[in-house]
This record gives structure tokens, C-alpha cells and sequence, in this order.
């Protein structure tokens, strides 16, 4: 996401987030190397906003605390399938 600025036609600047093109007023995050309102910055499974900007990645996206643990009980689950299907038996 990329921050542009915008000259209006008061002569005035604004920032606008390219995601969402939105003016930027207020605070903003700064994640994954990009500037984020706080609602626009949200779980990529269950969609929430995340609390105070807190996040854990994974597949380079950001969770939840909750969702992260199930992505990742998820990933897991799936692995140990491919290494059941691969060796055989139980792994």
C-alpha cells in the first residue's frame, strides 16, 4: 500500500492510502511495509480489525492470535497428510 499525495483543488495536500482511497486524517499503522488505517488493517481470516496493530504472519499474512493458531493447526494438519501419503502409514 502505498501513500499518495493528493493536491486538492484548495491548493491543499492530503494524504490518501492507495488501498482503500481514503484520506489519511488521522493515525495510521505501520505494517508489513505499508501505512494502514486501524479498521482497514484486519485479519485475512476472519476479517477483524486487529487489536492495536498486533499480528502474527503466516504464509506472509496477518492473523489473530486466534486464527494465526488455527492457520497454523491447519498447516500442520496438512503436512502431516502429505507425509502420511508420501512414507505411508502414520508419521
Amino acid at each position: 500500500m502505498l501513500i499518495v499525495f493528493i493536491a486538492l483543488l484548495n491548493g491543499s495536500i492530503q494524504n490518501v492510502l492507495v488501498s482503500c482511497h481514503e484520506i489519511l486524517i488521522d493515525t495510521c499503522l505501520l505494517a508489513l511495509d505499508k501505512h494502514w488505517h486501524p479498521r482497514c488493517f484486519t485479519c485475512n481470516c476472519c476479517h477483524r480489525p486487529l487489536p492495536n496493530g498486533e499480528y502474527y504472519l503466516v504464509d506472509d499474512k496477518p492473523y489473530d492470535l486466534d486464527c494465526h493458531w488455527e492457520k497454523r493447526l491447519d498447516k500442520r494438519t496438512q503436512i502431516a497428510k502429505e507425509r502420511q501419503q508420501h512414507y505411508g502409514g502414520e508419521y
